[in-house]
């Protein structure tokens, strides 16, 4: 055989398993079908009340307190005879109109001696942090007694908003996603 049909076979060789090979390809991409990713959108509800808006997500049941699970708002509308926490929602959601700054608003809610947040933290141990959550500054507190109550509170203008929950275990990233939307009308 002379070189020039060797190189000949060889190249047809090649190119024989080569187009063997595209062909099984296609044909094992047209069984498995092409996965597209679809991106589940969670359904969402907007509170817009008292000159606020935010969003929540949907399977939570929303009144001029806060927002409640089902079941919290069931025993809300219903309580048992022995339950001391069935007004407390979820997240509980106040808004005041005030001309007091964001620290004295704070001090006077919970009756603190001070006269400033660095002086409530020294006299209790009551530790506070300056957070931006979304677009607004919050100030964070959280308060041991009967209950760990954290609380959150922003203002704009003459609206302080503060969101709280009764229980650590509630101060989740799903909050700071809803406080993430809030906006001032």
């Amino acid at each position: 055989m002379s070189h020039k049909n060797k190189i000949f076979l060889s190249l047809f060789i090649l190119s024989s398993v080569f187009c063997g090979i595209f062909y099984i390809l296609q044909e094992t991409s047209k069984i498995i079908p092409e996965q597209k990713q679809t991106e589940v959108l969670e359904e969402k509800k907007i509170w817009n009340e008292n000159g606020i808006s935010f969003t929540y997500p949907a399977e939570y049941i929303a009144d001029d307190k806060g927002l409640w699970t089902s079941e919290e708002y069931k025993n809300h509308i219903n309580p048992p005879s022995e339950c001391n926490t069935c007004q407390i929602p979820h997240y509980e959601i106040k808004v005041e109109t005030t001309s007091q700054s964001l620290d004295q608003y704070f001090i006077a809610e919970f009756d603190l001696p001070g006269n400033s947040l660095e002086e409530v933290t020294v006299k209790t141990g009551i530790p506070y942090q300056n957070i931006t959550i979304g677009s607004n500054n919050f100030l964070k507190i959280t308060i041991s007694e009967l209950y760990e109550v954290v609380g959150y509170f922003t203002k704009h203008e003459d609206r302080i908003v503060s969101f709280r929950v009764y229980q650590a275990s509630y101060d989740t990233v799903e909050l700071q996603d809803i406080m993430a939307t809030l906006k001032f009308d």
